[in-house]
């Protein structure tokens, strides 16, 4: 659900990218940004066929080596708005970096595929609370210039679920290994993992588990120990991982991470809420289909 007083026109502006966009998107707070899953575990990529690295180029200029996508469409894949801004506060172009599906894990091959076009929300700005920095709608639609091979899995979304009907949740990304420092994200001094790498998290209470952030479309995450400390989390490289649920029969992508912490240690994760943007991801579709 939108927030009050926002009408439904400024929810369904869109910004179109093509060849070169001039909106700026402010930087948003370093701690809170693309991240690791700390204290995962090798995942099995066949499991996660649908998963995509953005691989940058370059030119691209960003402060990320990589960031996640996933794909729901044979053309079409969800990340984080942020995975998209480079070092100057500028969204990158459609030509600043590729798709690549596969994972060095000897089972599958990598392939890569040229982004066309790019969309995120209006809203996808910076918002200013008192102890809060980070994009309200912390979420991005890429398209393909070509259609994925049939042997690429889609993921589905949007189910109008509760979560009370969610069965285990997963999370998955290539982010970095080791602790680090908001320096070494600066300078680029982290290595990220070959394989990738899955936890099991579940929903947490937002006022106590995230209470400084605006819950506005989003989801504390996170798995916590007898003791109450934190068991896993998210580190550099871990930005639009797929948040998957199981619901009924199958397992649905559910939200997309765009925090967690900044030493790459265990702490909740924060992931858009993506039941909050089925009606925005579908007419960004039509709009885009039509240039």
């Amino acid at each position: 659900m939108y927030t009050k007083g926002r009408t439904a026109v400024s929810v369904l502006l869109l910004i179109v990218i093509t060849l070169l966009a001039a909106y700026e998107v402010r930087c948003p707070a370093q701690n809170l940004r693309s991240r690791r899953l700390v204290g995962g575990r090798a995942a099995n990529i066949r499991h996660w066929g649908f998963i995509a690295k953005i691989v940058y180029k370059p030119k691209a200029n960003v402060m990320w080596k990589i960031c996640s996508a996933s794909l729901i469409g044979s053309q079409w894949l969800l990340t984080a708005a942020h995975c998209l801004q480079d070092v100057n506060k500028n969204l990158i172009k459609p030509d600043d970096f590729v798709i690549a599906f596969g994972d060095e894990n000897g089972y599958s091959k990598i392939t890569e595929y040229v982004v066309s076009k790019l969309a995120i929300p209006y809203n996808a700005s910076e918002r200013h609370d008192t102890n809060y920095t980070m994009f309200d709608d912390d979420i991005a639609l890429i398209k393909l210039r070509d259609k994925v091979s049939s042997d690429i899995r889609r993921i589905s979304f949007g189910s109008k679920w509760t979560r009370a009907q969610l069965g285990n949740c997963k999370i998955a990304g290539w982010g970095s290994h080791s602790k680090m420092s908001i320096a070494d994200v600066s300078s680029g001094n982290y290595t990220l993992s070959n394989l990738l790498q899955e936890i099991d998290v579940s929903f947490l209470p937002f006022k106590k588990y995230c209470k400084n952030l605006n819950d506005y479309g989003k989801f504390c995450m996170g798995s916590i120990g007898p003791k109450g400390n934190y068991l896993n989390g998210a580190c550099i490289g871990d930005s639009g991982s797929p948040l998957i649920c199981e619901y009924k029969t199958g397992k649905y992508l559910t939200g997309i991470t765009v925090g967690g912490s900044g030493e790459c240690k265990p702490l909740s994760l924060i992931v858009m809420n993506l039941n909050a943007y089925t009606n925005w991801i579908s007419k960004s579709r039509l709009i885009l289909n039509m240039f």
